[in-house]
């Protein structure tokens, strides 16, 4: 996905690259930070996912996205896919 070193945390982590012009879209959206997103496979709903945003460093018109995830949304390479803006609750515990 990056040119360079492998980096885990780009390959195995739940965030995505974006353009850079989606800093202009996001800041009038007036979501708060971080910003999240729902990831949705718009040729089969049930197949969704949240993210945050890991760079604005993706060509123009396109994500980019770990392979898991891509698996999961059930996407394949170059496929469309529904960004939306969110705000997640803020949770409260985690019990492990």
């Amino acid at each position: 996905m990056l040119p360079g070193r492998q980096r885990d945390h780009v390959i195995y982590g739940g965030e995505i690259n974006v353009p850079q012009s989606a800093v202009a879209l996001l800041s009038n959206m007036e979501l708060e930070s971080p910003w999240m997103f729902k990831l949705r496979n718009p040729t089969n709903p049930a197949a969704s996912t949240h993210v945050g945003v890991l760079a604005f460093i993706a060509e123009e018109g396109c994500v980019h996205l770990p392979h898991w995830m891509m698996q999961t949304l059930r996407l394949n390479e170059g496929g469309p896919i529904r960004v939306t803006g969110r705000e997640l609750l803020e949770g409260k515990m985690v019990e492990l």
